[in-house]
């Protein structure tokens, strides 16, 4: 079972913000992975890496992954993920391509699970929705 996540991402230097979701533990192990990526990479390359992506849709964050791992298999074989070195796993489909442009999939008003967000400095915030 999933605990979905949506992530606001600030603009560094000042333009657009780029959210997206994640869908497997988007609890507490989303927060950290944000702050480790921030650490590792700077919140300007992070930021970059998030908005050149071609889906805002992530299966999970995990800083640490550098090759596709086994239970990818497993998943369900409508499932269309990509590795992103050092990210995590990320859907590619063609629904998530175009649902990706859809503001309605990314508004936090209607957003009632787990919410973070980063500042233009990189400084991670957040946890429930409705806290």
């Amino acid at each position: 079972m999933g605990t979905r996540a949506l992530v606001e991402l600030a603009d560094p230097t000042g333009g657009q913000s780029v959210s997206f979701r994640v869908h497997y533990d988007g609890g507490a192990a989303t927060g950290e992975e944000l702050r480790q990526l921030i650490a590792r990479d700077g919140y300007t390359s992070v930021y970059t890496t998030f908005a050149c992506q071609p889906s805002r849709f992530w299966v999970a964050l995990n800083s640490g992954l550098e090759s596709t791992p086994g239970y990818v298999g497993d998943y369900p074989a409508s499932w269309d993920v990509a590795l992103v070195a050092g990210y995590g796993l990320l859907f590619v489909g063609a629904q998530e391509r175009e649902l990706s442009s859809d503001p309605a999939c990314f508004d936090p008003k209607c957003w009632e699970e787990i919410r973070w967000a980063v500042s233009a400095s990189g400084n991670v915030t957040g946890g429930f929705a409705g806290r």
